[in-house]
């Protein structure tokens, strides 16, 4: 794709080429479906640690709660990540391929993720509506504290050391058994 930036004295335009990075779309835990980029840069694409870097992001992503729009929500294809399918199926329902745009499995845990979001929403809007000036005001300023002391912390703070994930075990090794 191209974009136009400007025209130059003869009037012609004057266009640049804009990167197309690739990407999937997720269902967010609040139901929102959400186009997330899985490349890093248009030109890596098929290079091994793109590949990595994708496999790492999907894992990530999964275990945070989100959701492969084109899968199916009860596949056990991520049962490694999440210890079972991603999302517990009712009685009597079993996985399916999963298609383009979400399955009917699909658009079900969509609704249900919508109405806990909207249930969530509501409730803090009936709860905010009914205070008064002052108590906004109060509420409003305990955030703005919490925001600088989260801002002061991580100005300070230094790198964490990187936990190790769980794995599955490994396979024994066939060294030796002849």
């Amino acid at each position: 794709p191209q974009r136009v930036v400007g025209i130059d004295e003869w009037g012609v335009e004057i266009t640049e080429s804009i990167p197309v990075n690739f990407g999937r779309l997720f269902v967010h835990p609040s139901g929102c479906v959400n186009n997330v980029p899985t490349t890093t840069n248009p030109g890596n694409r098929f290079m091994p640690e793109n590949a990595n870097y994708t496999r790492q992001l999907l894992r990530d992503l999964i275990r945070d709660r989100q959701l492969p729009l084109d899968e199916c929500p009860h596949s056990l294809e991520y049962r490694a990540w999440v210890g079972g399918p991603l999302v517990e199926p009712p009685p009597g329902e079993e996985a399916c391929n999963g298609e383009a745009g979400g399955c009917r499995h699909m658009k079900v845990v969509i609704e249900q993720r919508l109405a806990i979001a909207r249930k969530r929403h509501d409730r803090l809007q009936d709860q905010l509506a009914g205070s008064t000036p002052q108590e906004s005001a109060a509420l409003l300023k305990r955030l703005g504290q919490a925001f600088d002391h989260a801002q002061e912390r991580a100005s300070r703070a230094e790198p964490e050391a990187t936990t190790d994930t769980p794995r599955a075990p490994r396979r024994p090794s066939m060294k030796g058994s002849e």
